[in-house]
């Protein structure tokens, strides 16, 4: 049996394109993909996952992630379900001013 390769585009906003050294990426994911399996594979390494994540693994309050435009803790957070086609923007905190 094949795998189900789900396409989907990402795109950070202000600091986070700049520590992603990307503003925009296509991601393929395999079997079941949610955000927690999108996020594990865009901060692979420590210092990427502190700019996302608590020590206890939970998203930093002050990101902002969004699913076709809707934010992730009005659906099922980190378990929020992606679908191919779907794009996933990330935001970082905001300052006012």
């Amino acid at each position: 049996m094949m795998d189900k390769v789900t396409k989907i585009e990402v795109t950070f906003y202000g600091r986070l394109a700049k520590v992603f050294q990307k503003g925009k990426r296509e991601v393929n994911l395999r079997n079941a993909p949610n955000i927690r399996v999108l996020m594990d594979v865009l901060c692979p390494s420590y210092e990427d996952r502190e700019k996302i994540f608590k020590k206890d693994s939970t998203l930093r309050p002050e990101i902002i992630i969004l699913r076709n435009g809707r934010n992730i803790s009005l659906l099922n957070g980190l378990d929020t379900e992606l679908n191919p086609g779907d794009s996933v923007a990330i935001f970082p905190p905001t300052q006012g001013g």
